[in-house]
């Protein structure tokens, strides 16, 4: 575990845009059959942005021969990773993707129309 959290700590080290200080991670350890299901429940609960709309954060520098694929959504909105500059860039641009975040992320803390209702008078 500790590895791949060291791994994503390097990937947002790499990007031009973000700071690894505006990150934070919590993990529990827990018998493997218990992995999949509380992973599933997490991503259901919080979605995060780089599970429902951007792809390839976790992802890792291509092998030899895949390096025909597009650069990954992640990659494209938060550049720096020197192996997925190497692939070609992804059909959607820098905007559309953002545009899609800054969506995704209105909608997940939206409050309900009726939330006045659910509040404690005054």
């Amino acid at each position: 575990m500790y590895k791949r959290l060291q791994e994503h700590a390097e990937s947002i080290e790499q990007t031009r845009d973000l700071d690894p200080d505006d990150f934070r991670c919590r993990h529990s350890f827990v018998d493997d059959i218990w992995i999949s299901l509380a992973e599933s429940l997490l991503i259901d609960l919080t979605q995060p942005v780089w599970n429902c709309v951007l792809d390839g954060f976790g992802n890792h520098p291509v092998g030899k021969g895949r390096g025909r694929g597009k650069r990954s959504t992640w990659d494209t909105l938060h550049p720096g990773r020197a192996w997925a500059l190497k692939l070609p860039a992804n059909p959607r641009s820098r905007r559309e993707l953002a545009d899609l975040v800054v969506k995704h992320l209105e909608g997940f803390f939206a409050r309900p129309p009726d939330m006045d209702a659910l509040l404690p008078r005054q």
